[in-house]
Formats: C-alpha cells, sequence, structure tokens
C-alpha cells in the first residue's frame, strides 16, 4: 500500500506507525533468540519475506526505514535474502533521480546521527549508499555528492595537514586508543570506514574533470569556507582526501598497557644510561595490543583508506611517481592482515588450478610433438607410470585405504592433517562492482577477461584494487623492456618503480610474513606481467615457498599456486648445473640452481598424499618441472631413497614406497639415471639399488609391481644410453658389481628366487611389468617359464603365455625391421634437398632407429637372447596339451602366438611343428 502514488498520507502515515508499532513490539530485539523451526521463528521470517518483498516491489524509502531496525542486527540469520532484497531495492531506485537522491540522503543522515547502532550505520553506507552511487547516473551521482561531501569530509580525520603534512611526521604519528572509551573507538572507526568507503564510491563513478567542477566546489566553500573562485584552486578536496588515506595507513595503535611496558623500558634504559630517545625512535608501535575486534576494525578502515586512495590517484594523478610512493612504498603492513594464522589446505575447490595443470600438460605434448630432434626417452617413450597406479589399476582402489598420516617430515613418519577448504572464483574483467558477487577490475594487456581464485588473499579488499592500478599503471606508464643477457635475467634497477618497492619489501628480513604471503599472491595473479623480471622474483619465492612460516602442511594450495606460477614462465629457466670437469668433478653450484634444488626436494618432501587424484596431481606438477627445468637442478636421492626404505611396519609405509616409486618412474621417463655417480655418490649404488629391489619382495602386489615397472624402465634406459656398456659391469677392489651391473645381478637372482619359491603369480606379474618397457628381459627365464606352464592353471597359465606372445611379437617386429633396414640400407644414399646437411638413408642412421626394442637395446649376452626358433622348440610340446585344453582364452594366446611365429619359420620347421596337432 506504501507504493501507490494515489493513496491518501494520512493512511500512508498510518500504515506506516503500524508497521513501526509491529517491528518494535512484535519483532525480537536480536532474531537468535528465537528456534529455528519453532512456530514463532517462521512466523518472524514470513512477516520479514513479506516486508522485504514490499520493499523490492516499492522501492519506497519508507518501507527502508521501518526495517531499520532489522538492518541493525549483525550475523542476521536470515542476511542473504536481506542482503538480496536491498540489491534489487538500490536497482529499482536508480532508475528514479529523485526517488535515489531522497534515498541516499536518508541514508547518509542515518548514518550521521550517532545515536544510531554502528552496525545499521555501516549497513547504510556498505549495503546502500556505495551501491547507488555506482548505479546512479553521472549527473545525479554529481548532484549527490555536491551536497554531502562535506558532511562526508567532517568524519575523515583531517590532523595530517596541522602536523606538517610530510611523510616524515605522518609516518611517526600514533593513534592511541587509550584516549577514548572503547564505544567511542569503534565508532570513530566505523564511520572512518564508511566515509573511505564512500569517497572511493565518488572518484571511481565521476571522471575527475567533474569532481573539479561540481563537486570541490561545494566542499571549499562548506567545509573550507572559501567564498571566491580566486580562493579555489579546484584540487581542495583531492589533495586533502589524499593527505587524509596516507596519514592513516602510516598510523599505528597503542594502548596503555604498551605505552606502560614502554615506559618501563625506557626507565631502565635511563637508569644504564642508555639513550631513552633513540630507542622510543626505533619503537615501532603496533596494532598487536588492541582488542581483537578493534584491531579488524582499525585493518577494515586502513584497507578501505587505502581502495579510496587509489581510487583518488588514479582519477586525479598523471605523473608516476605519485602512484608509486603513496601506494607501494609502505602501505602494506597496514593493508593485510599480520595477526591471523594462515593454515594452506591441500584439497580445495579450486577449478582453476586443475585447468592450469591441464593446460601445461597439452602445451608440454605439442611441444614434444614439435619439436622430434629431441631424443627418444626424453619425450615420455616410457610409460608414465603415475596414470597406471593411480587412475586405471587397482592401486587406485587401494591408496584409499591407507589411514591416519599424510604428509613426510624429517624424521621419516608421516604427520597428521587433512582437511578440506572451500572458495569461490571472482571473474575480472573491465566493469563496475555489481550486486555485490565481487569487485571485477580492468585488464591491461589483451584486455582479455581473467579470474582470479577467492582465497583468503585474494577476498582481501585491496587486492582488486591493486590488481587494477597495476594494470592501469602498465597501460599509463609503460616499462622500458629490459635487455637480460638471458630470458628472465635482468637487474634490480630494471624493474618498474612501483615493482622495486615491492621486491624491496619481499626481501626485508623483518617483514612479516602474510605480507610476503600477500605479495607473492599479487605475483601469482599477475604473472605475466612478472615474467620478465622473474630472475629477481625467483629467490623470494622460494624462500617463501620452502619456508618453516607456512603453516600449511603437504603440497597445499598456496605451495601449488607458487608451482605453477614458475611452470607459467615459459622464458625463463634457473642456471644449468655445472659440466662437469675431465675428472669428473663440479664446480660450485649458482644461486639459481641451489634454489630450484632446494625447491624441487621440498616437493619431493610433501608429494605423499593418500588420495590418489592428490598424489596424481602432485606427480604431474612435478614431471613438468622435469620437463621444464632439466639440468637446472639437482635431483636429491636421499628423499626418493627414504620412501622407498620406509619402514613396513609403519602404517603408512605403502603411500611412502609407492611415492618413491613414481618419482622414480618420473625422473626415468625424463632420462635422468636410476643412479648417477657425480651426484649420488653420498650413497652407494650397490645400496640404493638394493633398498629399490627390496620392493619386489613385499607381499603388497600395488608396490612389487610398481617396482618391476621402474626396473623395466631402468633396464630400457640402459640399453639406450650410449655409457651403460661402461657402468653396467663395472666391479670394485672386492670383486661386487657396481652399476647397472650390480642392478642386473640383484634383479635376476630375485625373480629365480621367485621361481625356486614356486611364487609363479609374483614372478609372473613382475615378469609382466618389466617386459612392458623391456621385452628382452623374459630372455633369461624362457626355460623356465616354458617348464611351469604344464604346473600352471587358469590365470597363471593365461599370463605365462601373454608373456611368451609379447615376446614373440616383439621378435617378429625386430625381424621385420631388419629386414627393412637390410633393403635400404642396399639403396643408394638419398640427397638431402632440405639442405640440414644429413641424409635421411644412411646406413649408419638406421640400425639404431629400428631396434629400440630388440636384444640390442638391452644389451644382453648373445647367449642369453631369445629368437623365433628358441620359442618354436619350446612350444612344440607342449601344443597338443595347450590346445586341447578347454581354456578358450589359453587357446586364442597360443593360436595369436602360431601366427605370429609361422612366417619366421622354414617350411621344413612348419611341418614339424604343425605334426603334433595332425
Amino acid at each position: 500500500f506504501l507504493g501507490v502514488k494515489d493513496l491518501p498520507t494520512t493512511q500512508k502515515a498510518m500504515i506506516r506507525d503500524k508497521l513501526n508499532d509491529m517491528i518494535i513490539y512484535d519483532f525480537p530485539s536480536n532474531s537468535k533468540d528465537l528456534i529455528p523451526g519453532s512456530i514463532t521463528y517462521g512466523d518472524y521470517i514470513a512477516t520479514l519475506d513479506k516486508l522485504l518483498a514490499a520493499l523490492s516491489h516499492t522501492g519506497d524509502v519508507q518501507v527502508l526505514q521501518i526495517l531499520f531496525p532489522v538492518l541493525r542486527q549483525e550475523g542476521h540469520p536470515y542476511a542473504t535474502e536481506i542482503d538480496r532484497a536491498l540489491t534489487t531495492f538500490v536497482h529499482h531506485v536508480a532508475k528514479d533521480d529523485e526517488k535515489a537522491v531522497d534515498v541516499f540522503a536518508t541514508c547518509l543522515n542515518a548514518f550521521l546521527d550517532t545515536r544510531n547502532q554502528d552496525y545499521l550505520r555501516f549497513a547504510l553506507i556498505k549495503k546502500l549508499c556505495v551501491p547507488l552511487g555506482y548505479c546512479m547516473t553521472t549527473n545525479t551521482s554529481a548532484r549527490v555528492f555536491a551536497q554531502h561531501i562535506a558532511a562526508i569530509m567532517t568524519i575523515i580525520p583531517q590532523d595530517g595537514k596541522e602536523k606538517g603534512a610530510t611523510q616524515a611526521a605522518a609516518k611517526d604519528e600514533v593513534m592511541d586508543l587509550e584516549e577514548t572509551t572503547e564505544e567511542d573507538q569503534e565508532t570513530k572507526l566505523v564511520q572512518e570506514a564508511c566515509a573511505f568507503s564512500l569517497v572511493e564510491a565518488l572518484y571511481q563513478c565521476l571522471p575527475g574533470e567533474v569532481i573539479r567542477t561540481q563537486v570541490n566546489k561545494p566542499y571549499c566553500i562548506e567545509k573550507l569556507g572559501m567564498r571566491t573562485d580566486k580562493e579555489i584552486k579546484g584540487n581542495e578536496l583531492t589533495t586533502n582526501i589524499m593527505r587524509a588515506a596516507h596519514a592513516l595507513n602510516s598510523k599505528k595503535i597503542i594502548t596503555a598497557a604498551s605505552s606502560a611496558k614502554k615506559a618501563d623500558r625506557a626507565l631502565s634504559q635511563q637508569t644504564q644510561g642508555m639513550d631513552v630517545m633513540d630507542q622510543d625512535s626505533d619503537e615501532k608501535p603496533t596494532e598487536a595490543s588492541a582488542k581483537p575486534k578493534q584491531r579488524n576494525m582499525l585493518l577494515e578502515s586502513h584497507q578501505t583508506a587505502y581502495n579510496a586512495l587509489v581510487a583518488v590517484i588514479k582519477c586525479t594523478q598523471t605523473k608516476e611517481n605519485f602512484f608509486n610512493v603513496f601506494l607501494f612504498k609502505e602501505t602494506w603492513d597496514n593493508i593485510v592482515d599480520i595477526h591471523e594464522f594462515h593454515r594452506f589446505f591441500v584439497e580445495t575447490n579450486f577449478p582453476m588450478a586443475k585447468e592450469s595443470v591441464t593446460s601445461l600438460k597439452q602445451q608440454t605434448a605439442e611441444q614434444d610433438a614439435a619439436n622430434i630432434s629431441r631424443p627418444l626417452i626424453a619425450r615420455n617413450d616410457l610409460r608414465y607410470m603415475s596414470s597406471q597406479y593411480l587412475a586405471d589399476s587397482s592401486l587406485s582402489q587401494e591408496l584409499t585405504l591407507v589411514a591416519g598420516n599424510n604428509y613426510a617430515s624429517k624424521d621419516g613418519e608421516l604427520s597428521d592433517a587433512e582437511s578440506e577448504q572451500q572458495f569461490s572464483r571472482v571473474r575480472v574483467a573491465e566493469a563496475k562492482p555489481e550486486n555485490g558477487d565481487g569487485i571485477t577490475i580492468p585488464q591491461s594487456e589483451g584486455s582479455q577477461t581473467e579470474s582470479i581464485e577467492l582465497d583468503t588473499f585474494n577476498a582481501n579488499p585491496c587486492m582488486q584494487a591493486i590488481l587494477s592500478i597495476i594494470d592501469y599503471m602498465h597501460s599509463a606508464f609503460p616499462p622500458t623492456p629490459p635487455t637480460p643477457s638471458r630470458p628472465g635475467m635482468v637487474a634490480h634497477d630494471e624493474m618498474p618503480k612501483w615493482m622495486q618497492f615491492m621486491h624491496t619489501k619481499m626481501l626485508d628480513t623483518g617483514a612479516h610474513t602474510n605480507v610476503k604471503l600477500f605479495i607473492a599472491k599479487i605475483i601469482i595473479n599477475k604473472n605475466r606481467m612478472f615474467e620478465r623480471y622473474a630472475s629477481q622474483w625467483f629467490g623470494a619465492l622460494i624462500e617463501i615457498a620452502v619456508s618453516k612460516e607456512m603453516s600449511g602442511q603437504g603440497f597445499h594450495y598456496f605451495l601449488r599456486d607458487i608451482a605453477i606460477l614458475f611452470l607459467r614462465w615459459d622464458k625463463f629457466c634457473p642456471a644449468q648445473l655445472p659440466t662437469p670437469s675431465a675428472s669428473g668433478r663440479l664446480s660450485g653450484l649458482s644461486r639459481e640452481t641451489e634454489l630450484a634444488s632446494l625447491f624441487m626436494e621440498h616437493l619431493f618432501k610433501v608429494t605423499p598424499h593418500p588420495k590418489p587424484h592428490i598424489l596424481h596431481s602432485n606427480i604431474e606438477i612435478i614431471s613438468l618441472f622435469f620437463r621444464k627445468w632439466k639440468g637446472c637442478f639437482r635431483i636429491n636421492k636421499g628423499i626418493i631413497l627414504r620412501y622407498l626404505g620406509f619402514d613396513p611396519k609403519h602404517k603408512n609405509a605403502k603411500l611412502a614406497r609407492l611415492t618413491g616409486l613414481l618419482l622414480m618412474g618420473v625422473l626415468l621417463t625424463h632420462g635422468h639415471p636410476a643412479y648417477d655417480p657425480l651426484y649420488d655418490s653420498e650413497h652407494s649404488d650397490f645400496m640404493f639399488f638394493q633398498t629399490l629391489l627390496s620392493n619386489i619382495m613385499l607381499p603388497n602386489k600395488q608396490i612389487y609391481c610398481a617396482t618391476a615397472e621402474v626396473c623395466g624402465m631402468t633396464l630400457k634406459q640402459a640399453g639406450d644410453s650410449e655409457e651403460s656398456d661402461q657402468l653396467q659391469m663395472t666391479q670394485g677392489s672386492s670383486g661386487e658389481l657396481h652399476g647397472i651391473g650390480a642392478f642386473k645381478q640383484l634383479l635376476k637372482e630375485k625373480i629365480a628366487s621367485m621361481f625356486l619359491k614356486a611364487q609363479y603369480e609374483i614372478v609372473l606379474n613382475v615378469l609382466r611389468f618389466i617386459t612392458t618397457h623391456c621385452p628382452s628381459y623374459v630372455d633369461h627365464f624362457f626355460l623356465r617359464l616354458f617348464d611351469i606352464i604344464p604346473k600352471l592353471r587358469g590365470e597363471l597359465r593365461q599370463a605365462a603365455l601373454e608373456l611368451i606372445l609379447l615376446r614373440c611379437t616383439a621378435l617378429s617386429a625386430e625381424k621385420e625391421a631388419d629386414v627393412k633396414a637390410k633393403a635400404e640400407a642396399s639403396k643408394p644414399p638419398t640427397i638431402d634437398i632440405k639442405g640440414k646437411g644429413r641424409s635421411d638413408h644412411t646406413p649408419s642412421a638406421q640400425p639404431t632407429a629400428s631396434l629400440t626394442l630388440g636384444t640390442q637395446a638391452i644389451g644382453q649376452p648373445p647367449a642369453e637372447t631369445a629368437t623365433c626358433h628358441d620359442v618354436f622348440l619350446r612350444l612344440q610340446p607342449l601344443l597338443p596339451q595347450l590346445l586341447v585344453h578347454r581354456d578358450e582364452d589359453c587357446q586364442l594366446i597360443v593360436m595369436k602366438t602360431i601366427m605370429i611365429l609361422l612366417p619366421t619359420l622354414s617350411y621344413t620347421n612348419i611341418l614339424s611343428f604343425l605334426e603334433p596337432l595332425l
């Protein structure tokens, strides 16, 4: 009824009075006193729903005034619906200029009335006046702010001018909370925060010229007492706001208690003959002495003042120095909560992290596909183990059963920490804040819409303003392109001035960790802008990533964000490892290489996680670093060795050993040797391989299968390595084998032991996973394999026959490749028409490429290398039993084997082969 235009004024007044009486006498003073689900609570919510619907539908300021008692309650259980109704109300009112002016004035007057509760005053500004300022037209906004700017500025402290307004003087100012009562302190902070929010809206909604001509003059006349145009310069409002905001962000808080402690220290120093004044000047009071509520309110006051300062400078200033000094030099401690304890969780619902890893993997795959000149082993010709054991095998089921501790620590234990943290996503684009869904900001390079995850740092009210002003400065003051000696290598002085201030703060040993984390988050959000200066930021980011002060445990999301940041920096890689001298000695590592090694070592330590998809993600990120930073860091095999030798009685032994095997798979996949005497000499090669192979004897199927696959990859790599012949048969003074030779001997002994113990299921699985990478290795055990086939039944017999089929397939492929190579070699060399200086048909180039799966690739002695004829001789006596058997799966495997063998046999051999069957 209140929204009906023709309703008489007396009836409107009567309705308004009745509604006011209902709110005062029937509504609870605190809605939390009502029990949710009770009849009274249901009636209360239903009535409140109708009032909110009336507010949204009519846009009547009288309905809004009736709801003031509801708006003053902090933490209202119906807060979401109330905020939604207020948003609708603001958009409804903004369509009518006169109504918008009336609502703004009503809310601002209620805010200026100190008899109202602080939260009501806060809500009126934050939820009504500020959004309304963004939604109004430019002319209406100018009219509204011109009317009320003087009242707004009376709230903003102007003591900076009285005390000299110099930066040094403002820095030394201290606001003593004990001068007034606690209630007055909170009221003052609420007023300042709201006033600066209005100022921010003013400078974001109106152009600088409009503020100068239409808003500044009423302020000068009403607030400063200027009467003539000659007295008014046009920048008075802007100057006073900048001075006040900067002065506020330079203040600290002390209380009587902290003042007393300082006085006691001063007295003690006086008795000892110390200079009290010098000590006082060095003392920097902090906010820690304030109560948590006051501290949070002060922080919000500082943050809103900073955001207002950003808006003012962006709107009015054209000199870069204003941006650098006022916004980036000394404000960090005041806009970041240095008392908050951050706990970074491993599991979040951030979709962008997964998207980033997927994008990086696709980019890597495309680069590998385009760069065909890279060695085969570096192009992931070896199977990648993590997908095998964490996605499409029984390991993905078994891993979820691992209970208890999750992460590796220094003493070999796995410490407890598991939680899930939920955050949302904020779109970042060039637009004004809308509907309270998150502030959006303009982007510079390419002006493409970006998104940021709304974690605790991105939720800081100043983050959006900082990202916005960085984009603006990048466009308005383009930095001079550096001239690095190599990509990403620039000097500190070559960075933009604002970035130098951030970098200095990041390197300050006295800076609070939360401030460094906040700056790191800015770099993560603007990774492309910081990429050209990566060499300068690399050390600082590594130090914060591996610091003990990072309270998160495991491969937490902030560590993951830093890792993804490094992977996104395409043009930067740390310095390469030094080249060994002729004597095999290594020179000292560069600073970048040491940092990269430290970072990778830290990632190794935090890789384990009981949930398969998280462990898989950790392994994928580490694999991307092996691809991008190859040769730029030293691998700490001690961590992997500790995983591989983890106490089998420990409840997390399976998780630790599996993690070690997956890391071994990653480094083998990317061309790193299983044991490198140059870097792993602190551990003997025999002990290393013995620890690795100890996992093949464990009863857990997932562990011994994974170990077998690592062994196959090691054998495959040894066969492809040109130096394997030098390493595999090296003997020590005692006669024991070292290097690959020791590994092969140990592996052969353990598999032979399985045959002797009749552990047929284990040995068949082990051989199957080894031959996945190295098919010829089964040649060592062909006699034993054919001997046990008659003893096997069901799946075990099928597994043995599949091993034979796999080997026959490889032998047939080798023979075809050999024939093709000989045919190509008989042809005359062709001319390289592309002018690359090599022939595609030179005889020396063919054997290596065509026999990658052959016996030469494994480097086995000729006596233990099988041929198709050997398989024929061993299989022939078993054919009647195998084909008469009713197991159709085994019969099918045998027939496939026969089909592969027939083309390799002579006519006489074929007849003798088929004679038992006929």
